[in-house]
């Protein structure tokens, strides 16, 4: 009699230790919450910024690092698994990376989406687990001003996201696994709601070899959805992250001082905890996180929480969806990035001092947020 292939997973949100917690790497974080995935065969996660001691950063952009050390921490947590392909990966270059890898390797955790070239980047990782053999993707989508980001023949870098590539890949995996997961990094930072485009494109990876989507970046929990036998979970939120300062320069050279401010939904996670059985579509079980201000990550037993989230799945079987996002999109960037420019207070307050480059920046604020919103960059900092 032959024995039923089952395997339980758990997938973790964006994980960061830049800001306060970077130099105190310790257990003391996930003490509260490592039980919860105690029970399971794997643990995912996606690793947003390199782990090493010192280098120089990319200019231009918000820059994410972490001690080293932490990659002894994710492994005695019980974290196996992490993406690389993501927006922050190479924020300290070739140097950030490779360490990471290297940090990563010795503390016996499994990583890809990140390498010398795009051959090594998009190369999947194979996992065999409970009699179960599972197939990994991973890749960004996020667009980046940075040509040195994703992997050439010339560079080390991240995987791309392809379209052509990625299907070719997960059709030559479901041949030779059971299960084929996609670690996607894809979204609009702050947005609750995945495009339609997004939708259409997960419906078009689901058909052809992607089993399950488990994606990252938005920086806060947006919903779920099943399509056909598969399924897919558009972003998991912040599983730990913390407050920190960073600088921008601007178009014009200018260094801009700026604080990375964890709002409350940006201190929500979400535990995914998949159940995949041979034969049956895969299920889940949802663990809703809050990161603490001292950095620790708890449960949330708020009914009215789980409520929230169920919403954000609800909402996308809505028939007006697509044109709703659209206006949702438009409230979005109003709040995230036009507001301010356009308190009524802040004006008269300040008209005396209204210069012509402070026209110019209003204007490139609202052509930034118009291109966000249409979904033609989901890049806010250039």
């Amino acid at each position: 009699m032959s024995i039923k292939k089952k395997i339980t997973i758990s997938a973790l949100g964006d994980i960061s230790f830049t800001g306060n917690i970077d130099k105190n790497p310790s257990l003391d974080f996930f003490k509260k919450i490592s039980d919860t995935w105690s029970d399971s065969d794997l643990v995912v996660g996606n690793l947003e910024g390199p782990l090493l001691d010192d280098g120089r950063s990319i200019p231009g952009k918000c820059v994410l690092k972490a001690d080293p050390k932490w990659a002894d921490v994710l492994s005695e947590t019980g974290i196996n698994l992490v993406s690389l392909a993501n927006n922050h990966m190479m924020d300290y270059g070739a140097k950030g990376l490779f360490k990471t890898i290297d940090v990563l390797h010795k503390a016996g955790i499994h990583y890809l989406g990140a390498g010398e070239n795009p051959e090594n980047a998009c190369r999947p990782l194979i996992l065999d687990l409970n009699n179960v053999r599972i197939g990994f993707l991973a890749r960004s989508s996020v667009i980046i001003s940075s040509s040195t980001y994703y992997a050439t023949q010339d560079q080390p870098g991240i995987a791309s996201f392809d379209y052509s590539e990625t299907i070719r890949q997960a059709k030559q995996l479901k041949h030779n696994t059971d299960l084929v997961i996609l670690l996607m990094h894809w979204g609009i930072e702050n947005y609750h709601f995945p495009s339609s485009s997004q939708r259409a494109l997960a419906k078009q990876l689901l058909k052809n070899g992607v089993d399950i989507i488990i994606g990252h970046h938005p920086h806060v929990l947006q919903g779920m959805e099943y399509i056909g036998q598969g399924m897919v979970a558009y972003s998991l939120g912040n599983f730990i992250f913390d407050n920190f300062d960073w600088s921008f320069c601007d178009s014009n050279g200018n260094t801009i001082p700026q604080k990375y401010i964890l709002s409350s939904e940006n201190r929500r996670g979400m535990i995914l905890k998949l159940k995949w059985e041979e034969n049956k579509p895969v299920s889940n079980r949802i663990i809703l996180t809050q990161i603490n201000n001292n950095g620790t990550i708890i449960k949330i037993d708020d009914e009215k929480a789980y409520k929230t989230n169920r919403f954000l799945s609800k909402k996308m079987g809505s028939f007006y969806y697509k044109s709703w996002w659209r206006l949702y999109a438009l409230r979005q960037e109003w709040h995230l990035r036009i507001k301010n420019q356009f308190s009524f207070w802040n004006i008269i307050r300040k008209i005396y001092k209204i210069r012509p480059s402070h026209i110019k920046r209003l204007l490139s604020v609202l052509k930034k947020s118009s291109q966000i919103a249409s979904e033609k960059t989901t890049n806010p900092y250039d």
